[in-house]
């Protein structure tokens, strides 16, 4: 049974009331690249496969926005989230959204705009993931399902990420309102694509209207930096949104700021994590070939999202030298010396604990006693993400 691509629609009950407002795209089947059942155009092919796991990824960040408004993270309530799919044979247990065709873009971002002029306090969260080309010097062009039809031009059935962010620029103050908070996810490859450098995507999906003064905060993430390459898992999703929901997880989360106590993710913050979630998703996938890579566009700073709870930190517990660990245990105390729990014995070694943010006190003890050569040692440290190490160096 096909779905509307309006997934999520609060409209009405929120009126025009500041609210996030969500336009949420996946290709993973193009059909008129070859193996997508069309007849391929074999001279704007650029050899890109079709792909298996870009759809659900779409998918899973709307299920995580649609989460995040039910728990009451998001910094305002979730307004309307626009969903498009095009999936895969590997993806069909997917809902059976519009595909993500030209036409059906540039209608949803039409409608996604709309909502956002409703006021100007408005959060705006745009997430591509499929193929992307990079033209020079630096133009991100997103492909949409049926790129590559016949009868258009080599860019007939593309969209240029600037065309998207230059629509949404604040208009002139005669001309209304926008949302001043916007975020940009771009998941995609950025395939060189030089000989299309003159080129403009032959249909614009809005006429830019008169712009005041550009004063948004408009974070951009790129899930590869231009002429690379991005990683998936087959059928499953892409390494940047396995990365970014770590961070999402509180990899890249910060302490509390101003009267909120909630501990919470910013631009800024999500930058420095994915720094650290990009490195572990390659540890992670060495043997699979894992060459993921991440660039963020310079921003000011914006919330995206709050923290029931302080967030989950690992602890690396290690002593040092190795030769004294059977003689050790850790003790872990709250920041008032009451005791958690122990670590006896520190095995496997070193030895990682996920710890709730907060203050902490470390005790490295022997376990029978004063020694002739090792010390117990202590430590009162603050743990926070993404990680914290400690090593407790027992010689004198």
């Amino acid at each position: 049974m096909a779905i509307p691509a309006l997934v999520v629609d609060h409209l009405n009950a929120l009126g025009d009331q500041p609210s996030i407002h969500a336009l949420v795209a996946g290709v993973s089947r193009y059909t008129y690249l070859p193996g997508g059942g069309g007849d391929p155009v074999a001279a704007v092919d650029f050899g890109l496969p079709q792909l298996d796991s870009t759809a659900r990824t779409a998918h899973l960040i709307c299920e995580w926005l649609i989460k995040m408004d039910a728990e009451g993270r998001l910094p305002l309530p979730l307004g309307s989230v626009r969903l498009l799919l095009s999936p895969s044979d590997a993806e069909d247990d997917l809902p059976k959204v519009p595909e993500c065709t030209w036409k059906n873009f540039s209608d949803e971002a039409e409608a996604w705009r709309k909502a956002a002029a409703r006021n100007d306090k408005n959060l705006t969260f745009f997430y591509y993931t499929g193929h992307g080309l990079q033209l020079p010097p630096a133009r991100s062009i997103l492909l949409m399902s049926d790129f590559g039809g016949p009868g258009g031009a080599e860019l007939e059935y593309a969209v240029e990420l600037d065309h998207v962010m230059q629509g949404m620029v604040p208009p002139s103050a005669a001309l209304g309102q926008i949302a001043r908070t916007q975020f940009y996810f771009v998941d995609a490859c950025r395939t060189p694509a030089v000989e299309l450098s003159d080129l403009e995507p032959a249909h614009k999906i809005w006429k830019t209207p008169p712009a005041g003064a550009d004063d948004r905060t408009r974070p951009v993430y790129f899930g590869a930096p231009p002429g690379v390459a991005a990683n998936a898992l087959p059928g499953k999703q892409t390494l940047f949104s396995e990365a970014l929901m770590e961070c999402f997880d509180g990899l890249a989360a910060i302490g509390p700021e101003g009267n909120d106590p909630r501990w919470l993710l910013t631009s800024l913050s999500l930058t420095e994590g994915l720094k650290v979630a990009i490195e572990r998703v390659n540890k992670k996938y060495e043997e699979k070939g894992a060459k993921q890579s991440f660039q963020p566009l310079p921003s000011d700073k914006a919330t995206l999202l709050y923290f029931n709870e302080p967030p989950l930190v690992e602890v690396e517990f290690k002593i040092e030298p190795d030769a004294a660990v059977q003689l050790f245990k850790v003790d872990v105390a709250d920041d008032e010396a009451n005791p958690l729990f122990s670590i006896d014995p520190i095995a496997p070694h070193p030895h990682i604990r996920k710890l709730r943010a907060g203050q902490y006190i470390f005790r490295a003890q022997l376990l029978n006693g004063p020694h002739p050569v090792y010390r117990s040692r202590t430590k009162a440290l603050p743990v926070k993400p993404p990680t914290v190490p400690w090593t407790a160096k027992v010689s004198p």
